[in-house]
């Protein structure tokens, strides 16, 4: 889970449990375990549509951005890196019944703006799994600024009940 907003420089370490030849260990969670999500739920794609493939690192794969809320309304927005992440095209894919939104991004990979959302068929929220080893459930309705400091564990913002 990665947080977004505006960040500048740099960062010396990440924000975040997993990411790419790292190794983090209790002691990097900063904000403390119980404040830190490591896992949230993401629905699996249709078709040619691969979000939720552990098997690539892009948005809507390994990483969930907490750019937008859990079951945002927000289709995720996905790039095209030597095939189709998000076949717009489908139907299922701007169904919002079956919550798979999503819209291709640019097609650079490098500077393209491109966000996924945690989703889940529950209604009301996405189940999520924090730093401790404790699972909540979160409601969709959770303050954008609360979800964004959840997916963070080095931001020193106090999370409170959620």
């Amino acid at each position: 889970v990665t947080a977004s907003g505006s960040m500048t420089g740099v960062a010396t370490r990440p924000a975040w449990m997993f990411a790419v030849n790292s190794a983090t260990t209790l002691g990097n969670f900063l904000d403390g375990t119980s404040n830190t999500m490591v896992m949230a739920e993401v629905l699996t794609g249709t078709r040619a549509d691969v979000r939720g493939m552990m098997w690539i690192a892009n948005a809507g794969h390994c990483n969930v951005f907490t750019q937008l809320g859990p079951n945002s309304r927000s289709p995720d927005v996905l790039f095209r890196a030597g095939g189709v992440l998000c076949n717009e095209a489908d139907p299922i894919n701007s169904n919002p019944n079956i919550n798979v939104l999503c819209i291709e991004g640019d097609t650079e990979g490098v500077n393209s703006f491109n966000t996924a959302a945690s989703r889940s068929r529950h209604v009301g929220g996405v189940q999520v799994l924090l730093g401790d080893g404790a699972v909540r459930f979160v409601s969709e309705n959770i303050s954008i600024q609360t979800w964004r400091n959840l997916g963070s564990m080095i931001d020193g913002n106090s999370i409170g009940e959620f």
